[in-house]
């Protein structure tokens, strides 16, 4: 499955906490630092994609690891995002992000 990605943050607003505790040292607290976020993404890389999406969820916690492309010739990233989640919003984010690597020591993909 390939998924490109919508440019409508609004879900953002649904789903995620104004008060959300981030763990990306890249990003500041809150919402709106994950909608600029997103919104400086897509400007950047209309074209990008996310594939191979796993969705694992245990009581508050949601793991999603996925294939982020900025083009169909970017080898990418392995994307690991933990959520918690209360009341139907997002309000803690962890990440762990790796580039794909042109090659590989073994058969087997990152996916």
């Amino acid at each position: 499955m390939r998924l490109n990605k919508k440019q409508d943050l609004t879900a953002i607003d649904q789903f995620v906490s104004p008060s959300l505790v981030q763990h990306d040292p890249t990003l500041a607290n809150g919402s709106a630092a994950v909608r600029a976020a997103y919104a400086a993404q897509f400007a950047a890389f209309p074209n990008s994609t996310v594939s191979s999406l796993k969705v694992i969820a245990d009581g508050d916690l949601v793991l999603v690891r996925y294939h982020a492309q900025t083009s169909a010739t970017d080898l990418g990233q392995a994307v690991t995002e933990i959520f918690k989640v209360q009341h139907g919003q997002i309000v803690e984010h962890w990440n762990a992000v790796q580039n794909v690597p042109a090659t590989s020591a073994n058969n087997n993909t990152m996916f």
